[in-house]
């Protein structure tokens, strides 16, 4: 018969909460044994608890697995230089930007157009025109 597990290795990292979920299933198979042992009505209804206490377990042990293989993936493919996340949209005016941030306001030969006049002119909000502006000036991608 197996024993049940009274200490589990706490060191804060990212394989914690498996570990925690790991020990708490091996003392489900523990309960688990003890339980088949005893053949009274009352310990039927627990051992179909336990059981249902260890396919929880279970579910919760696969999910935490999948998402570590999610999290590695990812970490390889933004060191292969992917991008990662929701393209942005505002690529598209991004020429247009930059067309009307080079062209003068009308009437005034020497003041360019700001950020509020061209979210006027093409329709879009001022947040997005000025962070379009940023990333023109700065040369980063949106």
């Amino acid at each position: 018969m197996n024993q049940p597990i009274l200490h589990v290795d706490m060191t804060p990292d990212a394989d914690l909460p498996a570990r925690v979920l790991r020990a708490y299933r091996a003392n489900c198979d523990v309960q688990f044994e003890k339980l088949l042992a005893d053949k009274s009505a009352t310990a039927q209804q627990m051992n179909m608890a336990q059981r249902a206490r260890a396919a929880l377990f279970d579910r919760a042990l696969a999910t935490l697995e999948r998402g570590d293989k999610v999290r590695t993936g990812m970490a390889a493919a933004k060191e292969n230089g992917r991008r990662l996340g929701r393209p942005g949209t505002l690529e598209q005016y991004r020429r247009r930007v930059a067309y009307l941030m080079s062209r003068p306001a009308r009437g005034d030969k020497g003041r360019q157009l700001n950020g509020a006049e061209i979210a006027r002119r093409m329709s879009l909000p001022q947040s997005s025109v000025y962070k379009i502006i940023n990333a023109i000036r700065n040369g980063t991608p949106l």
